[in-house]
């Protein structure tokens, strides 16, 4: 067997913080969120400030510029806790890359736009507010 398919130690340690922000921030509340019809814009906040909120995002714009294999492992973990949460959080990762703010910038969408996006909005510091 060859480790052509092994994760690196990055991948896992972000693998293992996803698993666990998942284990003690959605897990025990998804089931309240659902039933209650909660918005846990405190979560998602959390969420951001790991940089969940700007996984494509290069790190000169604020984000943690990584790739869609680190961000299936974070969309997995969340997944397992809350499919809705891990579902909005993979929403506003790919609108934060369609503005051009991916790892290549607005070069990688044909476009010459290179005006600078509030920081806060694509980390998902403000998640969940509507009109900012």
């Amino acid at each position: 067997m060859t480790d052509q398919f092994a994760l690196t130690e990055d991948q896992l340690a972000i693998q293992d913080m996803a698993q666990k922000f998942t284990a003690d921030r959605i897990t025990p509340f998804a089931a309240q969120w659902d039933e209650e019809h909660l918005y846990p814009v405190d979560v998602w906040k959390a969420a951001g400030e790991l940089g969940f909120g700007a996984i494509y995002v290069s790190e000169e714009s604020g984000g943690i510029g990584l790739g869609r294999l680190e961000a299936a492992l974070i969309m997995e973990a969340m997944a397992y806790g809350c499919p809705a949460t891990s579902a909005y959080i993979s929403i506003h990762n790919m609108a934060a890359a369609g503005f051009g703010l991916g790892r290549g910038g607005a070069q990688d969408h044909g476009t010459a736009r290179r005006r600078p996006l509030r920081t806060q909005r694509h980390q998902a510091v403000h998640l969940g507010r509507r009109g900012e």
